[in-house]
């Protein structure tokens, strides 16, 4: 309505009578229209945006049109859904979205000892298979918690060496998806490189012996930096598309189509 606009546009501090020109109504008609009481329904419609405004400041303005129109019928109030987004539209009242929770696989501890950047992927020039070996951690998310894969992967042909797949980040399933790779080799990998981040799974003692028994050289990507582990990650999201899960519905059902995209598709 005109007169409403005519409201706003004075509150800014513009002349009631320019305003009214501009849009053709006469100022004696605008103030004729301020001296009358607000009708039923512009009651109605006040005292509707006033139980909004409530609800959305008691939720901690978390809740979106549907939850508001619940609350509003739970109290009697007879409206449809439509109706509540608009009046939230006009009030800017967009409910705050909850972040998903994605759990941190590299946890760098300061203390633990880290080995130089060997592998540079800018730099080094990958020629022949077991020359560099690229490793890194994710998780897969089910509906009976989340599942950490772990993997080694050849950067000479994108091979997965050796992977594990468990119910917890510990170092152990690091190692034994070294193993795995150990075996998938005939005899000592000679002059390899294993390349990954600085979380604490690589840095443990247990992995370091391993490496120093068959001469393989430990090297870490910058703090940080998820560029130096480019391969690994690239192979992550290329699985987790073409799986195209976002949540399993079981931890076996994730174990059974990992191993089947890896060992009989991937590989």
């Amino acid at each position: 309505m005109k007169y409403r606009g005519i409201v706003l546009l004075a509150k800014e501090g513009h002349s009631v009578a320019l305003c009214c020109d501009l849009l053709g109504v006469s100022s004696s008609g605008f103030y004729d229209w301020r001296k009358r009481p607000p009708s039923n329904r512009e009651l109605k419609n006040g005292e509707l945006k006033a139980k909004i405004l409530n609800i959305f400041s008691d939720s901690k303005e978390t809740y979106g049109s549907p939850r508001i129109k619940a609350s509003l019928e739970k109290d009697g109030e007879v409206i449809g859904k439509g109706k509540v987004a608009a009046i939230m539209r006009r009030e800017g009242l967009s409910a705050r979205r909850k972040k998903a929770f994605r759990p941190k696989t590299t946890i760098n501890n300061p203390s633990d000892k880290k080995s130089p950047r060997v592998f540079e992927i800018e730099k080094t020039e990958v020629v022949k298979e077991n020359q560099v070996w690229a490793s890194d951690l994710t998780y897969i998310p089910t509906t009976e918690g989340f599942m950490y894969l772990v993997v080694v992967m050849d950067l000479f042909n994108r091979e997965i060496k050796g992977w594990d797949l468990s119910d917890s980040m510990e170092a152990t399933h690091t190692t034994a998806a070294m193993h795995r790779a150990l075996t998938n080799i005939e005899g000592k990998p000679d002059d390899l490189v294993f390349h990954s981040d600085q979380g604490v799974q690589y840095c443990t003692t247990e992995l370091r012996k391993i490496f120093s028994f068959l001469g393989i050289t430990q090297s870490m990507s910058r703090k940080g930096n998820c560029y130096d582990n480019a391969f690994a990650e690239s192979f992550f999201h290329t699985l987790k598309n073409e799986l195209g899960e976002k949540c399993f519905g079981g931890k076996e059902l994730a174990r059974k189509a990992i191993f089947e995209y890896i060992e009989a598709w991937y590989n």
